[in-house]
């Protein structure tokens, strides 16, 4: 009797464990039919999507406005005429003669750039005449452009990037003395606010020095008054008494250069 409760008892728990397996393993089966379900359904949405982006970009690409130049070309000789002329036609339009030229295209190196595999670059004597004719007239960046075959974009980076290579490359060989410093520049502001002038950095004076210039050079040095000077500007602090009172900056500048920034 024994016996045959304990066949029963394992029947029943191998009868009930068959059921809760059966039970699982159809569980199982419903899950990854689902699973498998939903990624088809998946993988047919993204076919869906792809055909139509790859539809789309083929309607972009036809109605996309195709860019026929990299740059536009403009003609010019300017440049050209002005290189191979004489010396005294050089000067007069890049305000420095050939020499002195030469000596600045040895210091801004820095500015010379590499061609590439799609155009030429601008050759650096051409770059740095076309800042140089910017910085000595009054003509508009379009004038320029227009002169040296450049576009106007062109033109105003290239005397950007002039103007912050100069300072790097010349201040140690031409500036004796740097500009004065934040403190410095404090404490000139304070001393005319309490004169009376807020937001006062010194007081500029000048004065006409008579000269007897090189006779190729005289015209750069005629003043209204009909003889040649140099002029003297000089900036002082905020002391006024005169055995305090200190030049902060004294520049000589020719005439013609006065007249033609005025």
């Amino acid at each position: 009797m024994e016996e045959m409760s304990t066949l029963k008892t394992l029947l029943l728990a191998y009868t009930a464990n068959m059921q809760l397996f059966e039970l699982t393993q159809s569980s199982f089966d419903y899950n990854l039919a689902l699973y498998r379900r939903r990624k088809k359904r998946k993988l047919m949405v993204l076919q869906h999507l792809r055909k139509r982006q790859i539809f789309l970009l083929g309607l972009l690409q036809q109605n996309a406005t195709q860019r026929s130049l990299w740059k536009l070309d403009r003609e010019s000789q300017f440049w050209e005429i002005i290189y191979d002329s004489s010396d005294d036609y050089f000067k007069s339009h890049l305000r420095m003669t050939r020499a002195s030229f030469e000596i600045l295209c040895s210091l801004l190196r820095n500015l010379k750039r590499a061609d590439t595999a799609c155009r030429r670059a601008i050759p650096l004597p051409k770059r740095i005449a076309i800042a140089l004719f910017a910085l000595g007239s009054s003509v508009e960046y379009r004038v320029v452009s227009e002169l040296f075959g450049v576009g106007k974009s062109t033109v105003c980076t290239i005397l950007l990037e002039f103007c912050k290579e100069v300072w790097p490359a010349m201040s140690t060989q031409y500036i004796k003395k740097l500009p004065p410093t934040n403190e410095t520049l404090a404490e000139y502001v304070e001393g005319f606010s309490r004169l009376g002038f807020p937001q006062c950095l010194g007081a500029i004076g000048g004065c006409h020095i008579e000269i007897k210039p090189n006779p190729t050079e005289a015209n750069d040095y005629c003043n209204i008054k009909g003889w040649y000077s140099i002029v003297l500007l000089a900036l002082v602090d905020y002391r006024c008494t005169r055995k305090l009172q200190r030049f902060t900056n004294i520049r000589y500048i020719a005439t013609k250069a006065v007249i033609d920034a005025e």
